[in-house]
């Protein structure tokens, strides 16, 4: 009877020991996991923070390439005019010289040869015109593209 009775004391014991060891067991890993999850919860956070970062730089430089561009285009158009003006000065002079060598007699054939040259020089500044305005269209162009493309990587960017 002594015998049993300190048989199932000791399993009594093993019992307890094996519940207490379940106990500790769940407490750690319930303490691990709660570690962990602080963890992802931080990094979660600070990921957060980085995107958030991304997008503002995102917006600002978009912002800034828009403004770039406006203000190229403003600045094509002034351009644009003040060359149409210098061509129109241009023609002004033309025709007053025109009519200042046809008033002075001068022989036909050296005023047409005055307006030729006069008319070569027009074509020249106008070539040059049209140029500067060709250059001016492929600048717009391959600034679009360029903004149409910083728009997409930031778009990319924003998504991620």
């Amino acid at each position: 009877q002594l015998q049993r009775r300190l048989e199932q004391e000791h399993s009594d014991i093993i019992h307890k020991l094996d519940e207490q060891k379940e106990k500790d067991t769940t407490r750690l890993l319930t303490e691990s996991l709660q570690r962990k999850d602080a963890e992802f919860r931080e990094e979660l956070r600070r990921q957060e923070v980085i995107m958030m970062d991304r997008t503002q730089a995102s917006e600002s430089a978009a912002t800034a390439s828009t403004k770039a561009r406006h203000e190229l285009e403003d600045l094509l158009e002034a351009k644009n005019n003040q060359l149409e003006i210098t061509r129109k000065e241009f023609l002004n002079q033309l025709e007053d010289t025109r009519q200042e060598l046809a008033r002075i007699h001068l022989d036909e054939r050296q005023v047409e040869t005055a307006v030729t040259e006069a008319r070569l020089a027009l074509l020249r500044r106008e070539l040059e015109t049209q140029s500067a305005k060709t250059v001016d269209r492929i600048t717009r162009e391959k600034d679009h593209e360029l903004s149409d493309a910083i728009e997409s990587v930031l778009l990319a960017k924003h998504q991620e």
